[in-house]
């Protein structure tokens, strides 16, 4: 069986140490984006109209710029420090040292195409969320999504490339 790791334990060094974030940084970042794509073309390629990809680090990770819309769940800063602290059973300073290597919500907020409003109750964030999939699928629809960049459209064609491989393949089966 494979050795567990101490997620905890991980996580207050890295949190609290800037170099050995950066060394589990580089030696996890290409595994992780790696994944990411993959479920992403998995699901494409199985015909699902919206792929959430789920990342703390969207923006850090520069992984938005493959993205059609960007949508960040808000709260404030405290409460984002007190929910942190409840569901980790974290201390204070562990919490904070978490929070401090990550773009600021605020920030994030300001670079999203979308924000869901989290500071309520689990019914008031459940109706942001389906709002804010209405918004999404209307615009999709509409078709105003970003214009394509050179990256985006290698991604495209890439896509394009494995989306008929695998039809052809469908195809022969």
């Amino acid at each position: 069986s494979k050795p567990k790791i101490d997620r905890k334990k991980l996580g207050t060094i890295v949190f609290n140490d800037a170099s050995k974030r950066r060394i589990l940084s580089g030696i996890t970042r290409g595994p992780i984006i790696q994944e990411t794509v993959r479920q992403i073309l998995k699901h494409w390629i199985s015909g699902r109209d919206i792929v959430i990809v789920d990342s703390p680090l969207l923006f850090e990770s520069g992984l938005s710029r493959w993205t059609g819309f960007n949508v960040v769940v808000w709260v404030s800063s405290e409460q984002q420090l007190q929910r942190l602290i409840m569901r980790d059973n974290a201390g204070e300073e562990d919490a904070k040292a978490r929070i401090s290597s990550q773009m600021p919500v605020d920030k994030k907020r300001e670079l999203a195409d979308f924000v869901i409003d989290n500071s309520g109750s689990l019914d008031q964030t459940k109706v942001h969320i389906v709002a804010c999939l209405a918004k999404i699928r209307s615009e999709a629809s509409r078709g105003i999504l970003r214009k394509l960049t050179n990256r985006n459209f290698l991604l495209a064609s890439t896509l394009a490339s494995v989306a008929a491989i695998v039809y052809a393949f469908r195809m022969q089966s």
